[in-house]
């Protein structure tokens, strides 16, 4: 892991937190493809239901960026990491990364990136799996890269095991946010 030559202010958002800042919302919608966002206004839900570190990244007190990661029992699973255009290309990015997997170096990282990411990647440590996850909803094919040792979360059958599980989680989490909705309006 490379050394900071700057001071990043880490801050934990919660779910009460998430939607009033106005900062992160306007980046996570710029930052990624529509196909592969969550709804924001749904973000609270997820923070609360699934164990997701939602971390917010600041010098000097301007925000910088945010990284969120779900917390899987063999795995940590990047899913988003996204830095404001003013901070690109000077390390933020890096720093982010490596910071979350140094304090959680007792299990791999995995992600899904695009393309046009994957030399940033391989330079703060990750490999690539040769495993490509296809999206059918218009998004592009997203390859898996790992931070540690692929093989301890089972290689590619571990791996769509995990997949399922996030995929569940991910459903039961809607499902309870509908019937939250349904049962507030009766």
């Amino acid at each position: 892991m490379e050394s900071e030559m700057f001071i990043l202010e880490e801050k934990c958002i919660t779910s009460d937190m998430v939607l009033a800042d106005r900062e992160i919302e306007t980046l996570y919608k710029t930052a990624f493809l529509t196909a592969h966002q969550v709804p924001y206004n749904r973000m609270p839900q997820y923070i609360d239901g699934m164990p997701l570190d939602f971390l917010a990244y600041y010098l000097e007190g301007r925000f910088v960026g945010f990284l969120v990661v779900w917390r899987h029992a063999k795995v940590n699973w990047v899913w988003y990491l996204a830095v404001k255009e003013e901070f690109r290309r000077n390390g933020y990015g890096k720093a982010i990364l490596s910071r979350y997997i140094s304090k959680h170096a007792d299990r791999p990282t995995i992600l899904e990136r695009e393309e046009e990411l994957y030399e940033f990647y391989r330079s703060v440590g990750f490999a690539d799996t040769d495993k490509v996850d296809h999206y059918n909803n218009g998004g592009p094919d997203m390859g898996i890269m790992v931070f540690g040792d692929w093989n301890l979360i089972g290689g590619r059958a571990g791996y769509e095991e995990i997949k399922a599980d996030q995929t569940s989680r991910v459903r039961s989490v809607l499902t309870g946010t509908i019937r939250m909705n349904i049962d507030r309006e009766a």
